[in-house]
């Protein structure tokens, strides 16, 4: 049986071993796990891989981290985008954002915020 109970994080699995008939009513195990449930909101490096495919994104980066972007010249555009946000953060995988609150404060302050405001004040329609 699956039980969600509203306005909670997490989920209770619970699963139930009937014994047949014949066998004694004191043989019945229960296991309970609990499991969280999985948030509504997308993990931040799904989001930055998800940017990194988008060129509106690449020509913000290549523009904000020039330096960066020139470094990773041998790159397309995409891996180079992952290259330049991966040295500005000073982490080895965007995977890392999810997990490591200072480069998830990095990201936030040095790409994301800048970005939104990039993106708004060049009318959401830069190539």
């Amino acid at each position: 049986m699956i039980s969600i109970p509203p306005a909670a994080n997490q989920m209770t699995i619970k699963q139930e071993s009937r014994a047949s008939a014949r066998d004694s009513a004191d043989i019945t195990p229960s296991y309970q796990m609990t499991v969280k449930k999985e948030s509504a909101r997308p993990a931040l490096a799904r989001i930055a891989s998800i940017l990194c495919s988008n060129p509106q994104f690449q020509r913000f980066l290549s523009h904000r981290f020039a330096a960066l972007w020139l470094q990773h010249n041998t790159l397309h555009d995409k891996e180079r985008a992952a290259a330049v946000v991966r040295d500005a953060c000073g982490i080895q995988s965007r995977s890392e954002l999810d997990s490591d609150t200072e480069a998830r404060q990095r990201y936030n302050r040095l790409i994301g915020l800048p970005f939104s405001t990039w993106k708004n004040s060049h009318g959401n329609n830069v190539p």
